[in-house]
């Protein structure tokens, strides 16, 4: 079982606005493997906005640095 929570967002683990999980659940054997961190609505506009960030950069980078930062 793994105990850590949260989204990554932004580059960092961050926990979620109101520290909600759910269970994550083995469909093969039914059985309860661990938590997940339930992402609000405001967890959701933190990860859009950090997204929107990093295309804005992404779509900066030459062809070939992308290229290399994906291999």
């Amino acid at each position: 079982m793994y105990s850590k929570f949260g989204q990554f967002i932004d580059g960092k683990w961050q926990p979620a606005q109101n520290n909600d999980t759910y269970e994550v659940i083995n469909p093969a054997t039914e059985e309860i493997i661990g938590n997940a961190s339930k992402a609000s609505s405001v967890d959701v506009e933190k990860a859009l906005k950090s997204a929107e960030k990093g295309l804005k950069i992404w779509r900066d980078t030459a062809p070939w640095q992308r290229s290399y930062i994906i291999r």
